[in-house]
């Protein structure tokens, strides 16, 4: 049986280089379905969200804000949101208002490992999503800043859902208000859209 002929130096250097090039290049490929994912999931948001910046509220005699991010982070920091947060969850089922999604009560956050692949610390991060709960504003309060600490104005969200929906709302809620709008300009209307009592909401 004849030996197996060992490898030059400039040969093990070229296979070196060649395995490189291959892992660049599945890395670069990996990369690029991920944007394609991305760039999918975001235009199915677009189709079934209206982002509320491109209203033009004030011409309905709303009270329309723009609160700055340092502003609203520092909100829900705030002892007064995380009381108000928690009160709300009180004595509530822990299920999703919008996919209908209910936490895994067998699961455990796994711990940061930096060393993880890019694709582990996305699968992680949504099971993550999926096994929390959230507080939910559902007129952000970028926007209804006076809304803000209203019971009325909360539901709770999966991670999932939470991220998804951020500063935007569902185009059907979105085209109802504007029909009732159309035809009362009563401030916060918008309200009615999700069935709740005005006089709470002011």
């Amino acid at each position: 049986m004849k030996k197996k002929r060992a490898l030059s130096y400039k040969e093990r250097q070229n296979s070196l280089k060649e395995k490189r090039r291959r892992e660049i290049a599945e890395r670069k490929e990996h990369e690029r379905l991920i944007a394609l994912e991305k760039k999918r999931n975001r235009e199915e948001r677009k189709n079934r969200y209206t982002k509320y910046i491109s209203m033009d509220l004030n011409q309905h005699s709303m009270n329309q804000t723009d609160i700055p991010y340092k502003e609203r982070k520092k909100f829900y920091e705030s002892d007064e949101w995380k009381q108000v947060r928690d009160k709300f969850k009180e004595g509530k089922e822990l299920k999703c208002a919008s996919c209908g999604r209910k936490p895994d009560p067998n699961y455990k956050k796994e711990k940061i490992d930096l060393n993880r692949s890019p694709e582990e610390k996305e699968r992680l991060r949504i099971e993550w999503n999926q096994n929390r709960i959230v507080t939910d504003h559902k007129l952000p309060v970028r926007f209804f800043w006076h809304l803000r600490l209203k019971p009325a104005n909360f539901q709770l969200l999966c991670g999932c859902c939470n991220e998804e929906k951020m500063n935007w709302i569902k185009s059907e809620h979105f085209q109802k208000m504007m029909k009732k709008c159309s035809s009362n300009n009563r401030k916060h209307e918008i309200l009615e859209v999700y069935r709740q009592p005005i006089n709470n909401m002011v």
